[in-house]
């Protein structure tokens, strides 16, 4: 009874990870698939050592995958051991790239357990070399593993069905929803399961239902791929099928089989070897109605090359980072210090990445070669137990049982084909590696199953000895607290994630409501009591201290402002986000979300723009590639010292201050000097960034050197990427100044160039005032006052409350109808100020 419950959780394992998730934790899919295979993969772990106690034996089944597998865990141990974040490796809870220490482990423990449940020993084999009833029960133990994962994979299937016909009835479902988390997972999933369903179908059995069921299943799988229509998915299906024809092709006469339905397997493999070269449009987006059409999200990944680049270059950097890497689940921070600085000219160049774009490079970065060797030689040795079994089934011919078994295990080598060419091209989850282990233990089912007489067992015997009995007991309580310390551990964290969940949405719901906020903060608080490990809730915190600080400005006037409560809310969202830092100071995104919490407060605290160069600085050391740091550095040194500038002007009347102001003048020009020594850089790093150049030709015209200002824009604008009706504008802003100061007449060449850059300025925004307003004074120079007038007008139009734009208005009528007006004239020209609410367009993200 007790191995049947084992065996229960097991395949009920194996159907419910593909397919469970919870909505309100940050990792809705990978993290809580870990968690639940961990914990059912425990609880059988520990019944079937509870059985062994009860019956004072623990009897384990040699395999030859047993060294191989235990030398990857060991590995993988101590690279977690060296991690840099040891909690992220351990246990993955914002999952990403490899799974956690503990995932492995379960893994490796479901192996074990599984081999140890549905084999038979040579204790329960007969005498006779003929296949047993017992070594009968290992055949179809494997074969309900593999029908729980093909269960599992329809049912995601229909799910992604029922998100992309829009019925919604799942708790975060959307529609481009899947219960693995990206329709590429879906796609690996469901191409690389093809094989089986391929064998379920030539399988000769009594009931009909069985290849009825398998065929549906290829039906919906090939329909699903079309669907989805990425490119992998049809090279993993392609794969799988073109190597289980090459098997079937070679042993035919040795399978008991449906003779007449091989002709799928071919099938299968013509549709996806055309699919993957010509990709051909899907038959839901061709022939369903446009309201019903599945929404199928693009998804990116870093590349093959550059992750390459990159996990060479981490490997190399130390002896400790070659043998064990930088630890699972800590990619993120080998992208950001091993950057290249080619990747600033990719479309994605202000992506950071978490993990590789494939597994193999993900262990050499992460787990390093020797964990990337430990997992070849997994693969090697799978690869030889496989190829002896099979040979070996060849010469037996005479079982119709046997026989069976060279049709499973063609199928399940098929499986470890496609699941090898999927790690290359892809990241797959939790279910990726499932289905890998899964593949392990059937095949060391079936080499058992094949003569169970040969396989070697360890018994463990307490019956007689004290010392063990005292071990044993031992053991017990130990794997008794540590379970009980896991799950109290776990549950604390999801119910942090629970909390947190509420709060955000809280957040996204108050609005301008500050007392919603203020219970927001509460909810977040319960959170970091019960997980206080979680920089997002702390940074969250910190955002939502900077909201109520800007309402408290904004919902008063100046002189009701309460300044205690403003510095409260100020203090508290500086003090929370280095509390997120001292979890992960080595987290690039973390200081850089810092460095923008600063330059947020900085209008309220002077001294906060020092914290937010500081910030920056420290996030260009840990990822010395990125251009956007740089300017980061180099925009908020340029604001200190005009800050600084501004001060010492206010302060110049005092002369107690006399010499403070003079050294704030020196210092003023070193701060000057190392901005544009840092913009200077990320022109460098990417000569097409745009925001980079904006800061040093405001420099420059803040210097009253106004060529170099047009020179700086001009050469930005070079590239067609920048030429925005903002970027535009401000080139004409600058030329016209220029043109100002240069001449008393202008050159109306010069003119005729600005109005152009104005002219694509407004046929880009059409009501942008500010290229409106200058574009009638440069039409008014060239004495084209019709224009002028109708320019204006717009500007007027638009901003009807601007006591300035109408003064010009009617200066501009008066010349055009020769009429006097009320209105005291304006200049006939005049300097043109910055916008100073332009934004360059950079944009921050993880």
């Amino acid at each position: 009874m007790q191995s049947k419950i084992i065996k229960s959780i097991l395949v009920f394992a194996v159907f419910i990870t593909p397919l469970f998730y919870l909505p309100f934790t940050q990792d809705m899919f990978s993290f809580n698939k870990e968690m639940l295979f961990s914990i059912l993969v425990l609880i059988a772990s520990v019944l079937w050592f509870g059985k062994s106690v009860r019956d004072k034996t623990v009897t384990v089944i040699r395999t030859p995958l047993d060294i191989p597998l235990l030398l990857f865990v060991v590995v993988y141990g101590l690279a977690t051991v060296f991690s840099g974040d040891r909690g992220a490796s351990l246990l993955g809870i914002n999952s990403a790239g490899l799974p956690s220490f503990l995932t492995i482990v379960a893994l490796t423990l479901f192996y074990f357990i599984s081999v140890n449940v549905f084999a038979e020993t040579k204790q329960a084999a007969t005498a006779s070399r003929v296949f047993s009833t017992q070594a009968r029960g290992s055949f179809v133990g494997a074969q309900i593993l593999l029908i729980g994962l093909l269960a599992s994979s329809l049912v995601a299937q229909l799910i992604a069905y029922t998100s992309w016909f829009k019925m919604i009835f799942l708790s975060g479902q959307h529609e481009s929803f899947t219960t693995l988390g990206s329709s590429s997972a879906l796609a690996l999933l469901v191409a690389a399961s093809l094989p089986i369903a391929v064998y379920f179908l030539l399988k000769k059995s009594s009931r009909i239902f069985v290849p009825l069921t398998a065929s549906a299943y290829i039906i919906i799988s090939l329909l699903t791929l079309n669907t989805i229509n990425y490119s992998i998915g049809w090279i993993v299906a392609a794969v799988g099928s073109f190597v289980f024809l090459v098997f079937y092709t070679a042993y035919y006469n040795q399978i008991e089989s449906r003779m007449n339905l091989a002709w799928t397997a071919a099938f299968v493999l013509a549709i996806s070897l055309v699919a993957s070269m010509m990709k051909p449009p899907s038959l839901l987006m061709t022939f369903m109605p446009a309201s019903y059409r599945p929404a199928i999200p693009s998804e990116v990944s870093l590349g093959t090359r550059v992750s390459r680049q990159i996990a060479v270059a981490s490997s190399v950097a130390d002896p400790i980072s070659f043998i064990f890497g930088k630890g699972p689940h800590n990619f993120s921070y080998v992208f950001s210090q091993e950057r290249p600085e080619g990747f600033n000219y990719n479309q994605l160049w202000q992506v950071r990445f978490g993990t590789a774009g494939n597994v193999f490079y993900e262990m050499i970065a992460t787990i390093g070669w020797l964990g990337f060797i430990a997992f070849l030689v997994l693969c090697a040795f799978y690869v030889v137990s496989a190829s002896f079994l099979l040979r070996k089934m060849r010469h037996n011919a005479g079982e119709t049982t046997r026989k069976g078994d060279v049709l499973l295990l063609t199928s399940v080598i098929s499986v470890f084909a496609a699941m090898l060419v999927a790690l290359y091209l892809r990241m797959p989850q939790i279910t990726g590696f499932l289905l890998i282990w899964i593949v392990l233990a059937v095949t060391a089912i079936l080499v058992i199953a094949d003569d169970p007489k040969k396989f070697a067992t360890i018994t463990f015997d307490f019956h007689s000895s004290a010392k063990s009995a005292l071990s044993l007991s031992f053991g017990l309580v130990f794997i008794f607290v540590v379970l009980l310390f896991f799950g109290v551990y776990l549950g604390r964290v999801y119910l942090a994630e629970f909390y947190y969940a509420q709060a955000v949405v809280q957040v996204q719901n108050a609005g301008d409501n500050t007392e919603e906020l203020n219970k927001a903060v509460l909810g977040i608080g319960r959170a970091i009591d019960l997980h206080p490990a979680s920089p997002q809730y702390y940074l969250t915190v910190a955002e939502v201290q900077l909201a109520l600080a800007q309402l408290e400005l904004t919902q008063k006037s100046e002189s009701n402002v309460d300044t205690t409560q403003l510095t409260n809310y100020l203090g508290a969202a500086i003090n929370v986000s280095k509390i997120a830092l001292d979890y992960k100071p080595q987290a690039v995104g973390m200081w850089q979300n810092r460095g923008r919490i600063f330059e947020l407060v900085s209008p309220f605290a002077r001294e906060a723009r020092e914290f937010a160069i500081q910030s920056y600085t420290r996030a260009t050391e840990l990822e010395p590639t990125n251009a956007m740091l740089w300017y980061s550095v180099g925009e908020n040194q340029r604001l200190f010292s005009l800050e600084q500038k501004q001060k010492e002007e206010q302060e110049k009347d005092k002369s107690d201050q006399a010499k403070e102001g003079e050294d704030a003048g020196l210092f003023d020009v070193t701060v000057l000097s190392e901005a544009k020594i840092n913009l200077g850089k990320a022109i460098a790093l990417k000569a097409d960034y745009f925001a980079p150049y904006l800061s040093l030709a405001r420099i420059a015209e803040n210097e009253n050197d106004l060529a170099t200002a047009v020179d700086r824009l001009t050469t930005a604008l070079s590239y067609p990427q920048n030429q925005t009706p903002s970027t535009l504008y401000e080139l004409a802003r600058l030329m016209y100044n220029k043109e100002l100061l240069s001449s008393v007449n202008q050159n109306k060449d010069t003119l005729l160039q600005i109005r152009s850059l104005l002219n694509q300025a407004v046929a880009g925004s059409p009501d942008f005032a500010n290229a409106l307003y200058m574009r009638a004074l440069v039409q008014k120079q060239l004495g084209n006052i019709a224009d002028a007038v109708a320019d204006m007008e717009r500007v007027v139009e638009l901003n009807p409350e601007s006591t300035e734009a109408r003064e010009k208005l009617g200066e501009l009528r008066r010349l055009f109808v020769n009429v006097s007006v009320t209105l005291p004239p304006a200049e006939s020209s005049e300097e043109i100020e910055p916008d100073l609410e332009f934004d360059p367009g950079v944009e921050e993200g993880e």
